[in-house]
């Protein structure tokens, strides 16, 4: 699959493995593999190919086609496939798709539904799914459930299960497991399963019922 989180600064994990890669620049990921391409400059390589595209100007050749496409602005189609490219600016790729959402601004759609979600601040792509959660904020929606999550202080309960997790500092929480990955300076992610994964049992007086009326705002 495709996986891969995009959490801004120096040192991102990379994706589908557990290597560490410096992301200081323009660099962006590939999607499908865990191939990175630098698109700071005039002209760059494609990614997975040995073709050459140039991303300056207004429109440029796609890649892997003769079609044209308009590379000015913050994010861009990719084409015919699940490949994009992230062309420096606020875009960021959509998983597992040939979609992409713009995380300019306050309000962006989401990935593969209509809701819409605040991607303003913090927010980063999941992995492994196709939903996306919103860090900016003191409360924001989860995506493809009616949960709401508070994620700004020091513990908040984890998405889609009980687990509690800390997100004071740099680290974010992992998705679909409790496992925390550290992203203040060049530490990459933990790829092994948390020795913390806290029970049900310990954290129930923590966690935070879902809020069902909110399936109506998303």
């Amino acid at each position: 699959m495709s996986k891969w989180i995009t959490l801004a600064g120096e040192g991102e994990p990379s994706l589908e493995t557990s290597r560490w890669i410096t992301l200081a620049g323009e660099g962006e990921p590939s999607l499908e593999t865990s191939r990175w391409i630098t698109l700071a400059g005039e002209g760059e390589p494609s990614l997975e190919t040995s073709r050459w595209i140039t991303l300056a100007g207004e429109g440029e050749p796609s890649l892997e086609t003769s079609r044209w496409i308009t590379l000015a602005g913050e994010g861009e189609p990719s084409l015919e496939t699940s490949r994009w490219i992230t062309l420096a600016g606020e875009g960021e790729p959509s998983l597992e798709t040939s979609r992409w959402i713009t995380l300019a601004g306050e309000g962006e759609p989401s990935l593969e539904t209509s809701r819409w979600i605040t991607l303003a601040g913090e927010g980063e792509p999941s992995l492994e799914t196709s939903r996306w959660i919103t860090l900016a904020g003191e409360g924001e929606p989860s995506l493809e459930t009616s949960r709401w999550i508070t994620l700004a202080g020091e513990g908040e309960p984890s998405l889609e299960t009980s687990r509690w997790i800390t997100l004071a500092g740099e680290g974010e929480p992992s998705l679909e497991t409790s496992r925390w990955i550290t992203l203040a300076g060049e530490n990459g992610p933990s790829n092994e399963p948390s020795d913390a994964k806290m029970t049900r049992v310990g954290i129930a007086q923590k966690t935070t019922p879902p809020l069902p009326f909110l399936s109506c705002i998303l």
